[in-house]
């Protein structure tokens, strides 16, 4: 007997865990015993990490074990960009990607990243769960994508190893690590501060060699990656949400 994997069926299995980043796949028949993969790029401990697992755990309960769903984290099967690649060419069933990456595919998301945009992350996800969200699940679609929910990973913050931060224009002369997102490097540039785009993964080395000054991110992958061992400062700015797709 055939189990197509649809939207409503998964957002069924997996309502208790869909509180951290964001999980998005394309929609496969599958069989009785079938395997399936998802990745993503957090660190063990990361929420993100903690979520696909509890993700895989529920689809297993939900299907009677007919769908068993693999977590390949930490950036094991690539970046968040060659995931959603492999995503699109059927080498990979789900990930749970970031906004910057999958903004690639779907323009419109780069807007969530626009600085200052949300006072808090309960703010983000109420809009997400309304008409702006509903309409970035259709341009999901119309690129071949299932999007099964907003997961949410915090505000990103500011890490550096040269000084205090308190103001603007302190950032100015840095050299700090972005991910590939046009926006938040429109950012740092406009601040001033010349930005590295460097795979997570390769972070931690990039911070601890001086190949960049620091980075910014969500205080759950600065714990979780234990980037403040290679950073001394860290400065809340809370410049944008850490929103992506499942």
């Amino acid at each position: 007997m055939k189990y197509e994997i649809t939207r409503r069926r998964f957002l069924a299995a997996s309502s208790a865990v869909l509180a951290a980043p964001a999980i998005v796949t394309m929609v496969r028949p599958t069989r009785a015993g079938t395997t399936l993969t998802l990745g993503h790029g957090a660190a063990p401990g990361n929420p993100r990490a903690v979520a696909a697992q509890k993700f895989a755990e529920l689809v297993a309960e939900k299907t009677a074990g007919r769908v068993t769903i693999n977590v390949a984290g930490a950036e094991t099967l690539g970046t968040d960009s060659a995931m959603l690649t492999s995503l699109r060419t059927g080498a990979l069933d789900f990930t749970a990607n970031s906004q910057g990456a999958t903004s690639a595919l779907v323009p419109e998301l780069a807007a969530l990243g626009l600085p200052f945009l949300f006072e808090n992350t309960a703010k983000a996800m109420q809009v997400l769960g309304g008409p702006t969200g509903a309409e970035l699940v259709k341009r999901f679609e119309a690129v071949g994508v299932v999007p099964l929910d907003w997961w949410d990973n915090g505000i990103r913050h500011l890490t550096n190893s040269k000084r205090k931060v308190a103001a603007p224009a302190e950032v100015s002369g840095m050299k700090i690590r972005t991910p590939a997102d046009p926006m938040t490097m429109d950012i740092f540039q406009a601040l001033g501060a010349a930005t590295e785009q460097i795979a997570f993964g390769e972070l931690y080395v990039a911070l601890q060699q001086g190949v960049v000054d620091g980075q910014e991110n969500p205080l759950a992958n600065i714990d979780s990656s234990k980037l403040y061992e290679v950073n001394k400062y860290i400065s809340l700015t809370g410049h944008k949400a850490a929103i992506s797709r499942q």
